[in-house]
Parts: structure tokens; C-alpha cells; sequence
């Protein structure tokens, strides 16, 4: 799976819980079941466009939020570490601190 994918997937439990939303409740508003709703967050079924658009409305947010990585506080590690990739760069767009450890500078 994609490291946009696991991301997308790790921020929308972390939205989810931020709007205090069971996964129960996820499930119920998509209208599919729990278990459905779980290997969306947990990475192991591909988020359809209009899946995803479905999610943004019960979560009300955008899709930019979605597939927003937030440097300042996540990492890939974080990522990985809730099994949903293998990438353990950490995202820093626009921020030097990897740049710097990595070249010396």
C-alpha cells in the first residue's frame, strides 16, 4: 500500500477520535460494517475516492486533512508503529531538521 494511502488511513482514525467517534458510529454513518470500517483504518482495504469523500462528511473536515501529513507532530514511524506501512522516513515538508542530520550540515 501507498505511503499516502497509510497516511489518509492513520489520519482518519486520528480524526475520528479527535471528534470523539467510536468506530461503531464510523461504521453506522458510512452505512457499512464495523468490520468493514476497521480495515479501512487499519490500512488493509483501498479507500475509494467516494469512500473517501463519504468519511469527509462524517468527520467534517476536508480531504486535505486527510491526506495532510502534519510534520510537527506525525512521522511515518508513527505510521508504522499502528502496522500500517514501511516507510520510516519522517515527513518533513519544508522543515531541515532530517536534511541537516542526514548531510552533516
Amino acid at each position: 500500500m501507498s505511503t499516502l494511502q497509510n497516511l489518509a488511513n492513520f489520519n482518519i482514525g486520528r480524526l475520528r477520535k479527535e471528534k470523539k467517534l467510536s468506530r461503531e458510529d464510523m461504521a453506522h454513518h458510512l452505512d457499512i460494517s464495523l468490520e468493514a470500517y476497521r480495515k479501512i483504518e487499519n490500512g488493509t482495504t483501498h479507500l475509494s475516492l467516494d469512500r473517501l469523500e463519504q468519511i469527509c462528511e462524517v468527520l467534517e473536515t476536508d480531504i486535505f486533512k486527510i491526506l495532510a501529513p502534519h510534520p510537527e507532530k506525525y512521522s511515518l514511524n508513527e505510521v508504522n508503529d499502528q502496522g500500517m506501512g514501511t516507510n520510516t522516513d519522517t515527513l518533513n515538508h519544508g522543515q531541515d531538521k532530517n536534511l541537516e542530520t542526514r548531510t552533516g550540515n
